[in-house]
């Protein structure tokens, strides 16, 4: 594979956040137990297989992302964790200490303190809001901090008139604010979320995230997340955990490693918008529509990824023609999206036509049927072996 280029100030920053908060790339820190250890963990349902020989370990006081498709077993890790569903092999540590394995389960009420937001957000019906995070609450002592704190993680989630309203009466969006701030307002040493933000409007979403973010790093708990927004992932976590549909693991590391360095075109397109396809190979060179690429082996076929970010724009003039390293692209629609302009384009390839996507800075509108010069550096070009054997 090609490396691609460190990719923007944002990944930068994620890596400084990830450097500063954890205490070790793959593990916890010298002498330090992690606060949760999975050892070839081995979950079936029904006589499937769910999740294949899974390790991973959580160091204290990080915020760990669960990334996959639908199905992959990312909610069953979930449960393992609290204690709802036991492995089949292998082994769980909490702190350092085993509660599930073939042998034993340890009760969910005798683990480390966890707080929970699942799915379903399981809020109690007959109780008010208040009374929902009040029976959560963990060290009250008379003396008013139960009441402040109740109030407090409601103002965060953006709930504190709600108080007094039962959960019936309030919409998706805001029961599931109400179950975040229920786990938030426990302050557990361990929080498991489960697409706690996937109800929200974009514009709420961002802001709760946000909130959410440092309420997590001012407790200093742990943290395991499961979402399918990669972008969400990248966003909290010190580390990312990326699981196949057979629920395996096929590549963990810090947000802006995994980023510009994936394993395969499957963490690659998983993580962001690309354009991807597949080219030949002849005399060592991936043929593409931006040039020729060396990729070490005869013969055979390769798969391209490219970012749409990547892909550089230019309007082309009559009579003006493609040098080497760039291909001509015809605009088929151009749309202005936020503070980028989104442009489909198709070129040549071996023969036939390949659909791209180009994203360009500010407003870049071409009209359709308009030719563009399309380019691209090298270091953007991610390929991956697709039957000639490259790594």
């Amino acid at each position: 594979m090609l490396s691609p280029r460190t990719f923007s100030s944002n990944a930068k920053a994620l890596k400084s956040r990830e450097i500063s908060r954890s205490k070790g790339a793959s593990g916890s820190g010298d002498g330090d137990v992690a606060a949760v250890s999975f050892v070839d963990v081995n979950f079936s349902h029904q006589g499937r297989s769910i999740l294949k020989d899974l390790c991973f370990e959580i160091p204290e006081g990080n915020v760990v992302c669960l990334l996959g498709p639908s199905g992959c077993g990312k909610t069953t890790v979930l449960r393992l964790l609290a204690g709802l569903e036991c492995c089949a092999a292998g082994k769980i540590l909490l702190g350092g200490e085993e509660v599930c394995s073939r042998e034993r389960c340890v009760a969910p009420e005798l683990r480390c303190s966890i707080g929970m937001v699942f799915q379903d957000f399981a809020l109690f019906p007959h109780m008010t809001v208040g009374e929902n995070l009040s029976l959560a609450f963990r060290g009250g002592d008379g003396k008013g901090r139960e009441g402040d704190e109740i109030a407090f993680v409601l103002a965060m989630v953006e709930l504190e008139e709600f108080a007094k309203s039962y959960p019936q009466q309030l919409s998706g969006g805001q029961q599931q604010r109400v179950a975040l701030a229920r786990a938030l307002v426990s302050r557990p040493r361990l929080l498991l979320l489960d697409e706690p933000f996937a109800n929200l409007d974009v514009r709420l979403r961002d802001r709760i995230r946000d909130r959410t973010l440092h309420w997590i790093q001012s407790a200093e708990c742990s943290v395991l997340l499961v979402t399918h927004d990669a972008e969400e992932g990248m966003y909290m976590s010190d580390r990312l955990l990326v699981l196949d549909e057979g629920g395996r693991l096929v590549q963990s590391g810090a947000p802006c490693a995994i980023y510009g360095a994936p394993c395969n075109a499957y963490v690659a397109s998983l993580l962001s918008e690309v354009n991807r396809f597949s080219v030949a190979v002849e005399a060592g060179y991936a043929i593409t529509p931006f040039g020729r690429f060396p990729v070490g082996v005869g013969g055979g076929s390769a798969e391209v990824v490219v970012r749409p970010q990547c892909l550089r724009l230019s309007m082309m003039l009559r009579g003006d023609e493609a040098g080497e390293g760039s291909c001509v692209g015809i605009v088929e629609a151009s749309r202005m999206i936020g503070g980028d302009s989104l442009v489909h384009l198709s070129s040549s390839l071996n023969g036939g036509r390949v659909h791209l996507h180009a994203r360009a800075g500010g407003c870049f509108l071409p009209e359709v049927g308009s030719r563009v010069l399309l380019s691209v550096e090298r270091s953007d070009v991610l390929l991956f072996a697709e039957n000639c054997g490259m790594g």
